[in-house]
Order: structure tokens, then sequence, then C-alpha cells
């Protein structure tokens, strides 16, 4: 739960599934209910809830460096739904690499080209 402007914010977990899938609100309105018996909340602000379409890896590690088959283009993206943490750390590793320098860490288990088949 987060203090917003209009009132508190209600997430849930990550749910896996297509793309496209259609709308799956189980999860969060059942995170609605317990949030309500363990503290009072106002009335829902939006009728039907955002759920949002974030890339996910299978390997569970985000994609960053160069775009394989396109030049000039970088990638810095699946971060597992942890994004703002790991912000930093994965932008100077992007900047490391943009630059030709060697990174802090072993950019290997991130590359882009970890899934040719």
């Amino acid at each position: 739960m987060t203090p917003q402007q209009q009132g508190v914010r209600v997430t849930s977990g990550v749910e896996l599934t297509d793309r496209d899938a259609p709308l799956n609100d189980r999860q969060v309105e059942q995170s609605i209910r317990s949030a309500r018996q363990a503290t009072s909340l106002g009335d829902k602000v939006e009728d039907t809830p955002w759920m949002g379409r974030r890339p996910t890896l299978v390997d569970s590690l985000p994609m960053i460096g160069a775009a394989p088959q396109h030049q000039g283009l970088w990638f810095n993206f699946g971060h597992q739904h942890n994004g703002l943490s790991t912000s930093a750390a994965s932008a100077e590793l992007l900047a490391d690499l943009f630059e030709n320098k060697t990174p802090v860490v072993d950019d290997a288990p991130f590359k882009p080209n970890r899934f040719q088949v």
C-alpha cells in the first residue's frame, strides 16, 4: 500500500501471462480485501484497476547492452519489476558499455544476445 494524492494505492503480486491476455483482477481484488481488514480505506478511485505490461525475461535477469542487430540501439529493460531499485547500477553498467569501458560487474549475464536460438 502506498499513499497517493487521491488515496491509498493497493498493489498485488506479479501475474505472468500473455502480453495481450484479458484483465484478471482477482489478485489485486484479494489484496484490497486484505488491506481493508488491516486499515480503513475510502471508496475506490478507479472502476478498473491499472494493469501494467512490463517486459519479463525467462531467466529473471535484465537485458543490458547493445542491440545485436541494430547499430546504435541500446537495451536496458526487464528488471523484474525492480527497476527503481536497480536503476542506478543498471545505468552505470550501460554507461560503461556505451563508453567502451570495462564495467565494474561482469556484463555477460545481461547481454542481449544470450537468447539466440
